[in-house]
């Protein structure tokens, strides 16, 4: 796939791009298939002239990867003012979303991404005898940065993520912004988590599945507004929220409901915006 936002672009490929399914809008789905899976995200950009400005792309099974941007300029005789915002997220466990407010001496503007993703897990445990129980474990990662040049006070930059495998008790949050002038905060969050398939002590005369919902959603803002000064606030997370690896013991395989999530090991490179990122999965056929 590829994505251009402001001038850069961003180039990744996947071993799987070959199955993208292009986004139908206005279509409709059941309940029933989007409690299995899916992909969503949006934008939402804002400058004095034109109102607000949304794109949203349906949460729905049928697409393997979203992506979308914008990126505008308005002009004055005083200065200009603009907005970048785009997004991307797939159903292997990625999602990305950047936004950029600037002014040059006069309006203002603000910009919002989103991603969100989830994707069913299923479990099979052999029979046995597990005195320690069984568990899986899972690790994932969030890159990005937080920046802002010129003035402070009236603009802002912030990013909000959350993740979880399995119960909501088992969520894993993660926020920061700022309105301060020339500073900048390169962020590299990894996140854990274990889930228990098998008490200790239980004896299994039967194969066990265990489903659980592997589940994440990433928003980036940015805002600036009038002061008679120049100002960028930009938050940029396309390098990106991801689950990395699942651990699973002998004994136990997975797979999940839509058919891929974690693909086998191979480097996924973010170019322009210098975050290589290596993925891969462990046990199982996800």
């Amino acid at each position: 796939m590829t994505l251009s936002i402001g001038g850069d672009r961003l180039w990744a490929s996947t071993a799987r791009a070959a199955v993208l399914v292009a986004v139908v809008a206005g279509a409709s789905w059941s309940s029933e298939a989007l409690a299995q899976f899916g992909v969503g995200g949006g934008l939402r950009l804002t400058a004095p002239d034109t109102g607000q400005l949304v794109r949203e792309v349906p949460y729905t099974p049928l697409t393997y990867v979203i992506q979308d941007s914008e990126s505008h300029v308005h002009s004055w005789p005083e200065g200009e003012c603009g907005y970048d915002g785009a997004c991307v997220a797939d159903v292997q466990g990625y999602i990305g979303a950047s936004a950029r407010a600037w002014q040059n001496n006069h309006g203002s503007a603000s910009a919002e991404a989103w991603g969100v993703f989830n994707n069913h897990v299923t479990f099979t445990v052999e029979p046995d005898y597990y005195p320690d129980g069984v568990y899986v474990n899972a690790t994932g990662s969030l890159t990005g940065s937080l920046s802002a040049t010129g003035f402070s006070g009236n603009g802002n930059v912030s990013v909000f993520s959350q993740a979880r495998l399995g119960p909501m008790g088992n969520l894993w949050t993660f926020t920061d912004g700022f309105n301060l002038a020339d500073t900048t905060h390169v962020i590299n969050e990894v996140f854990t988590m274990n889930n228990e398939l098998v008490a200790p002590g239980t004896t299994l005369t039967e194969p066990l599945q265990v489903t659980l919902e592997a589940w994440a959603t990433l928003r980036a803002n940015a805002g600036v507004t009038h002061e008679g000064t120049s100002a960028d606030y930009t938050s940029n997370f396309l390098s990106t929220l991801s689950y990395d690896t699942l651990d699973a013991p002998d004994g136990v395989t997975w797979t999940s409901a839509s058919g891929t999530f974690l693909p086998e090991p191979s480097m996924l490179l973010l170019f322009g915006l210098g975050y290589p990122l290596l993925r891969r999965r462990r046990q199982g056929l996800g």
